[in-house]
């Protein structure tokens, strides 16, 4: 994925302590585990371009410039013209590790900063991905539930 961030096992570890617990007793479920993290960190970062226009911590993205503004259809919105990123993320976990990010070249948009590869274009960078701290009691619920289903399973 061009533009991507890795959740591992080991970063959602640091979130809940019942995480290591599973880990350890039901290694085979990590791989729901993290799809049910990956799925829930990807829809997170659909609602940051649909609707908040904000970073993972709630930081409000960069507006666009006048006369940028002045040439963009209206109904058009900051990392929102056709849908096309929007659609594009998704999730894939591989072993102890889930990727969620998209397939798209600009989606490293994010990543880009005042000095990255693309700061000639004066774009300032708007993270969509990653997360922050407004996401975390989130992950944290994920984590319980799958934990529960478990558990739920386990005990029939």
């Amino acid at each position: 994925m061009s533009g991507a961030i890795l959740l591992d096992a080991d970063l959602l570890g640091e979130l809940d302590e019942r995480l290591r617990a599973f880990r350890a007793s039901a290694p085979g479920m990590m791989e729901e585990l993290l799809d049910a993290v990956g799925a829930t960190s990807a829809s997170q970062a659909r609602q940051r371009i649909q609707e908040t226009k904000a970073d993972p911590d709630g930081d409000p993205w960069p507006t666009w410039s006048d006369a940028y503004a002045a040439r963009r259809p209206a109904g058009k919105s900051l990392l929102f013209g056709e849908g096309d990123l929007d659609d594009s993320i998704q999730h894939l976990v591989e072993g102890d590790e889930a990727h969620v990010g998209s397939n798209l070249p600009y989606a490293a948009h994010q990543f880009w900063g005042s000095d990255g590869e693309f700061a000639w274009r004066n774009i300032p960078s708007r993270q969509a991905l990653g997360v922050g701290r407004t996401d975390v009691a989130e992950l944290r619920d994920v984590i319980a539930d799958v934990i529960s289903d478990w558990v739920r399973e386990a005990a029939r």
